[in-house]
C-alpha cells in the first residue's frame, strides 16, 4: 500500500537536492522544481479520491479556479504575450502556492529515521558549500551560480536541521552556526534574516503573541530597526532612491530597481486584474518578449531589453503587476492567513515552540527574499514554503507542548 508520508518525503528530498541545491549544476534539473510541485497536485487528487477528502483541499481548488480565470484573462483580454508563454508562466507562478496548500492539507509526518537523514544531509551540503567556497578561484559559481545562493542555501539547510532536531538550546546553537555560513554570500537580505533568526531562536517567547507589554514593544522596535540598518543599502536603493538610475549603471540592481519604479504606473493603467501572465517581471515575460515593456519604453533599459533580458525575472514583488490590485490583495490575504494560523496554533498550544520558530522564519525568509530575488518561485523558496506548511501541520502531543519560561 502506497504511503503518502513516504511519497511526500521523497518529493521533499528531491526538491531539496535537485530542485534547489544542484539545480544550477545539472541542466536536466532545470525543470525539476516545476515537475515536483505539480506532482503534489497529483498527490492531492490521489488522497482526495482514495479517501473522499475533497473538502480538505478546498484552498487548492480555489487557487486553481482563480488561476484559470487569470489565464483566460491573459489570453483573451490583455494579450501581451503568447498563449504558450502565459500557460508556462502560470505553471511557474503557482508552484509555491500549490506546494503550500497541498502540504498543509496532507500534513505529512517525517519518521525519526527520516529526520536523522535530513539532519546529516543538511550538514553535509553546508560543509560541501563551505569547501567549494574556500577553493581559490570562482569554482563555486559552477555549483551556486550567484553569491546570493550561499545565503539562501544556508537558511534553508539550517532550518531543515532545526526542524529535524529536538529544538534544544544545543540544537539552536548548531542551527545558528550553520546559518552563519550564509555570511559568505555577503548579501544585505541575509544580514536582515540573521537578525530575525537570532531573535526568534533565543529571545522570542510564545506569550509575546498574546500579551502586549512595553518591553515586548521596545524589543520588537529594536529588532526591526536593527534589521533595517543591516539591509538599509538595498532598501534605500529599491524603494527610496529607485528612480535615480541611468543606463550608465550597468548592474543587475539597476534593472531590478527599474521594475519597481514602473510598477505603480503600470498598476494604475491595469488596476483590477493586472497585465496577465507572462507580461512583466517573470522569465516567460521575456521568452518570448512581452510587448508591455515596449509600451513603457522599458525595452531600452540594460538588463530588461529584448536583446539582453537577463534580469527581467530578478525579483518577485513587481510580478504583482500581472495580477493587479486584486492579486495584491490575494497575496496579502495569503500571508496574513499564514501568520494568523501561527498565532492561533501558538495560543492554543497545538504547536511546539520549535515549529513556531520554523513556520515564522520560513515566511519571513520568503518575504525578505521577494524584495530582490525570484527565489520564491524557485527551488529554495518552494522548499521553504513546504517546510513552513509541514511545521504548521505537524501537531504534536499535548504533553510535548508544555510551555516553560
Amino acid at each position: 500500500m502506497l504511503s503518502i508520508n513516504r511519497l511526500y518525503f521523497v518529493i521533499f528530498l528531491l526538491m531539496l537536492l535537485a530542485g534547489m541545491y544542484f539545480n544550477h549544476v545539472v541542466t536536466a534539473f532545470s525543470f525539476v522544481d516545476e515537475l515536483l510541485s505539480w506532482l503534489l497536485v497529483g498527490v492531492a487528487l490521489l488522497v482526495a479520491v482514495a479517501k473522499n477528502l475533497y473538502s480538505r483541499f478546498k484552498q487548492l481548488w480555489v487557487l486553481l479556479v482563480i488561476s484559470g480565470f487569470y489565464l483566460f484573462y491573459s489570453i483573451t483580454v490583455t494579450q501581451y504575450n503568447t498563449t504558450t508563454a502565459a500557460i508556462s508562466d502560470l505553471i511557474v507562478e503557482l508552484k509555491p502556492y500549490v506546494a503550500f496548500f497541498v502540504t498543509l492539507a496532507i500534513a505529512p509526518q517525517f519518521t525519526p529515521k527520516q529526520k536523522t537523514w535530513l539532519r546529516y544531509i543538511s550538514m553535509a551540503l553546508l560543509l560541501l558549500m563551505l569547501m567549494l567556497f574556500l577553493i581559490p578561484g570562482d569554482f563555486w559559481e559552477i555549483v551556486y551560480f550567484h553569491p546570493a545562493y550561499l545565503g539562501i542555501n544556508s537558511i534553508i539547510l539550517s532550518m531543515i536541521y532545526y526542524y529535524c532536531s529536538e529544538g534544544s538550546k544545543r540544537d539552536k546553537i548548531i542551527t545558528i552556526m550553520m546559518l552563519s555560513m550564509g555570511f559568505c554570500g555577503a548579501r544585505s537580505k541575509f544580514y536582515g534574516f540573521f537578525v530575525v533568526a537570532l531573535f526568534m531562536l533565543f529571545i522570542f517567547k510564545r506569550e509575546m503573541l498574546s500579551r502586549v507589554k512595553i518591553k515586548y514593544i521596545i524589543g520588537g522596535i529594536f529588532i526591526i530597526l536593527l534589521m533595517l540598518l543591516v539591509a538599509w543599502h538595498k532598501i534605500n536603493y529599491y524603494f527610496i532612491a529607485g528612480g535615480e538610475f541611468s543606463t550608465d549603471e550597468i548592474s543587475d540592481s539597476m534593472a531590478r530597481a527599474a521594475l519597481y519604479v514602473y510598477t505603480p504606473e503600470i498598476l494604475a493603467d491595469h488596476p483590477f486584474f493586472g497585465t496577465g501572465f507572462a507580461s512583466y517581471g517573470t522569465y516567460f515575460s521575456a521568452h518570448p518578449y512581452s510587448s508591455l515593456y515596449g509600451l513603457y519604453e522599458m525595452d531600452k533599459i540594460w538588463g530588461l531589453s529584448e536583446a539582453k533580458p537577463d534580469f527581467v525575472a530578478d525579483t518577485y514583488y513587481p510580478v504583482m503587476v500581472q495580477f493587479g490590485y486584486v492579486g495584491v490583495l490575494l497575496f496579502i490575504i495569503f500571508v496574513r492567513s499564514v501568520f494568523k494560523r501561527i498565532k492561533r496554533l501558538s495560543k492554543s498550544f497545538e504547536l511546539s515552540d520549535k515549529n513556531i520558530h520554523i513556520a515564522t522564519l520560513c515566511m519571513i525568509f520568503v518575504l525578505i527574499e521577494n524584495i530582490a530575488s525570484a527565489v520564491f518561485t524557485q527551488g529554495g523558496g518552494i522548499v521553504a514554503i513546504m517546510l513552513c506548511a509541514i511545521a504548521l501541520g505537524d501537531v504534536v502531543k499535548q504533553k510535548e507542548l508544555e510551555y516553560a519560561n
